[in-house]
């Protein structure tokens, strides 16, 4: 079958290399399927037909169903009997196995009896497959050094697969590690730090003796830097006992500490004390010792130092010596003291000791600064006294003045000595007792004043001449003088205040006019001849300049509101003596006279307060104890209901009947308008009454008796209404025209010059006038 196979196919399968078969042949027995030995036979066809060259139509041509059949027949046979092994090959190329032993033979033999029918066509073409041979010998050498190089490379590669792994082994031996020697070190620093905290401690303990060693010395310049470094130690020592108050021993040390800080500060403090003393008693030996050269032995004349001043001379010399050694002797020394203060000064953030013995030490100065310049200050208020000759203005201005001097010299003084320090109450402990001497040599002079002008005149010196114009703007080297200028004005102002009410209620409120003060209109006899009219203080009544003149005095040196009480009361008050008055020359001027006397100061009064610009509104308050009254009064009448557990207990409703209170808004300037109102209306409604009431009454008769006679009776038969009598009507209402026109409008021009004023009256009258 596979020699009738291989004819039909021609010798499309004689140049397969043999070594093919090698490929083939395996040393494992396999058994395969008929399609896929149909499929190896159809390659190694191909293969045969491209080694030979042959068409590709011979390659790839199409099997016959016989052949087909044959094949199927082939792969039946071949998945039943194994495939021949190497030896096979050897022992069947040795026999030489006859063409017809090929079904026995198996496979193999078929493919060695292929071969062998074969070899004869390989001879001739042996020549073309040389190269081919060569070339395939080449290329297995090259495959096989491939499989040793990847058998290399396999074995390279497990052994860096090992490398990796021994390599991430150690990787994660080294982090732990490194993380372990991280953790080691952060603790090692973290016990240097607490070592290094413990010894810190520790070291405050042992500092304590070197800082009593060294505040044990004899002399302890507490100028040095060394004194500056054991406040700084005994400062570090008390803040951190203080805080670590639970070691061992901390009361204790913290103790020894404070009184090592108690004893430092004493030093300081007998420092400044010393070097203060010293200062003072240079000035005053060079004072005695000026005074001795100056008196050439006399031993009569008086000190500056013992306050006794029996010539102004010797006075004056002596003041002027003792202030320029006061302050040359103290500024020598300022600096010293300052360096000292300063290092005390920048820690009184450590402890309130610090601070204490600032004010302490400034009390110091002050104290000694007063020894030099009280007796001073004393002599020269002395001086102003008898200067002044009772003149308070002069006596308060030289003694202010004086005393501005001290306090500014005083102030660049201080700032040399101590550094700024916070909530002190600064010059005013120095500045207080020599204020004092002149508070007390001035309150009695103005207690004595009972005149509203000199009272006036002082509060202003006060307060503009001298609070304004020098205290406020000299700023902080005079604002020790300010709570003494302002306790004097205060003061001057309480006695302006009490006089003034007791002038409004002495002379304007409760004053009693004289004949000559109501003598109008005479008083406004020789007003032409002396070029006066009515609008001068001297035509008015006198309470009225009283009243303009007191207001325009308190304006400028009272407080706003304490004007504005002040105001009321006095408008109030001048209001009702106008109207009083009024009353009282109505009795005797009769009613013009009154009515235009009363408009004319009105109208005065209200023109002169409005410049003032102020409110003249208050609220009253009052109590009305009515309903108490007759709760307490039940109370009385039933005192057995106190204890009763009833709504008619009296207690109960004693406590129930509490006060009412009225608030009751007042304005004196509507008061005074009102009133003003009222007066212009009376005095039109009497011009015009005065002039009509003739014709007006007339009139009402004839109405009268028209209406009683239903309208039948004449007017010509009745006495009233004859000719003659009406006649004579008309005659008297021509004369009442007539003097209104002349002694009535000449009267309201005496009390009212002004024009406009007069029309605003006239129109009203000539209006009623003609309505009647």
């Amino acid at each position: 079958l596979v020699k009738s196979f291989l004819l039909s196919e021609g010798t499309a399968g004689r140049k397969m290399d043999l070594t093919s078969a090698d490929d083939i042949d395996g040393p494992a027995s396999v058994r395969h399927s008929q399609a896929e030995t149909s499929k190896q036979i159809d390659d190694l066809m191909k293969f045969a037909a491209s080694k030979t060259h042959r068409k590709a139509w011979d390659a790839s041509a199409m099997l016959s169903t016989d052949q087909q059949e044959l094949i199927a027949d082939l792969g039946k046979i071949c998945s039943k009997r194994p495939w021949a092994n190497k030896k096979w090959e050897t022992e069947v190329v040795k026999d030489r196995v006859t063409t017809d032993d090929w079904y026995s033979g198996g496979i193999s033999q078929l493919f060695l009896r292929l071969a062998d029918a074969t070899r004869e066509d390989e001879k001739e073409d042996s020549e073309e497959l040389v190269e081919v041979h060569a070339h395939h010998k080449r290329m297995r050498a090259v495959l096989s050094l491939c499989d040793e190089i990847l058998g290399k490379l396999d074995s390279v590669e497990g052994a860096l697969q090992g490398l990796q792994s021994e390599h991430d082994l150690v990787v994660e031996k080294t982090s732990t590690l490194h993380v372990e020697c991280e953790k080691l070190l952060a603790d090692k620093v973290e016990l240097e730090k607490l070592a290094s905290a413990i010894e810190t401690k520790l070291q405050i303990y042992d500092e304590l003796e070197s800082v009593q060693r060294q505040l044990s010395q004899p002399k302890v310049d507490v100028s040095s830097s060394n004194f500056e470094k054991v406040l700084n130690s005994i400062d570090d020592a008390v803040g951190q006992l203080s805080v670590n108050n639970n070691f061992a021993d901390t009361s204790s040390y913290l103790n020894r500490f404070k009184q090592a800080q108690a004893k430092a500060l004493g030093m300081v403090r007998a420092y400044v004390t010393a070097t203060l003393q010293t200062a003072t008693e240079k000035v005053l030996q060079h004072l005695k010792d000026s005074n001795g050269q100056a008196n050439a032995g006399d031993q009569g004349e008086g000190s500056v130092l013992n306050g006794d001043v029996d010539s102004s001379q010797s006075s004056t010399r002596g003041d002027v010596e003792l202030a320029l050694a006061a302050y040359v002797q103290y500024q020598s020394v300022a600096q010293g003291v300052r360096d000292v203060l300063e290092k005390i000064s920048s820690r009184i953030s450590w402890g309130k000791e610090y601070y204490t013995l600032l004010i302490d030490l400034q009390d110091v100065y002050f104290q000694q600064r007063r020894s030099l310049l009280q007796d001073t200050v004393k002599s020269k208020i002395s001086a102003a006294l008898r200067n002044g000759d009772g003149d308070l203005g002069q006596i308060a201005r030289a003694g202010c003045a004086y005393l501005c001097d001290v306090c500014h010299r005083e102030y660049k003084l201080h700032q040399r000595f101590f550094p700024p320090i916070e909530e002190s109450v600064g010059l005013e402990a120095l500045m207080g007792p020599m204020c004092d001497l002149l508070v007390d040599a001035l309150r009695p002079l103005y207690l004595k004043v009972v005149d509203i002008d000199i009272l006036c005149s002082l509060a202003s010196l006060l307060k503009g001449e001298i609070l304004e114009d020098q205290i406020e703007l000299r700023g902080a080297s005079l604002a020790a003088m300010s709570p003494c200028v302002g306790m004097i004005l205060h003061e001057v102002q309480e006695r302006l205040i009490f006089r003034a009410q007791i002038f409004i209620r002495d002379d304007i409120q409760a004053y009693k006019p004289s004949k000559d003060d109501l003598d109008y209109p005479a008083k406004f006899g020789n007003r032409s001849s002396d070029g006066l009219t009515s609008n001068g203080p001297n035509f008015w009544f006198p309470t009225l300049p009283r009243t303009l003149a007191c207001l325009a005095q308190l304006y400028r040196t009272v407080e706003k509101k304490i004007f504005e009480g002040i105001a009321q009361e006095a408008v109030q008050a001048c209001t009702e003596s106008l109207l009083a008055a009024c009353r009282a020359l109505e009795k005797t001027r009769g009613r013009m006279e009154a009515n235009l006397f009363l408009v004319m100061h009105l109208l005065k009064l209200r023109e002169q307060i409005v410049p003032f610009d102020i409110d003249f509104s208050s609220t009253e308050v009052e109590l009305d104890f009515t309903d108490t009254r007759g709760a307490l009064s039940r109370l009385l009448k039933s005192r057995s209901s106190i204890f009763s557990l009833s709504t008619d207990n009296a207690l109960l409703h004693l406590a129930r009947a509490q006060p009412k209170i009225y608030h009751t808004q007042k304005n004196i300037k509507k008061q005074l308008e009102r009133e003003l109102k009222l007066s212009c209306e009376a005095l039109i409604h009497l011009i015009a009454s005065q002039v009509a009431d003739p014709l007006v009454a007339w009139v009402r008769k004839a109405d009268a008796l028209a209406h009683s006679a239903g309208g039948n009776s004449s007017l010509r038969l009745h006495a009233f209404a004859q000719p003659d009598q009406v006649q004579q009507l008309l005659q008297s209402l021509k004369v009442n025209v007539s003097k209104f026109c002349t002694e009535t409008q000449g009267s309201m021009e005496l009390y009212l010059p002004n024009p406009q004023t007069r029309s605003v009256l006239i129109n009203p009258i000539k209006a009623n006038i003609l309505e009647a």
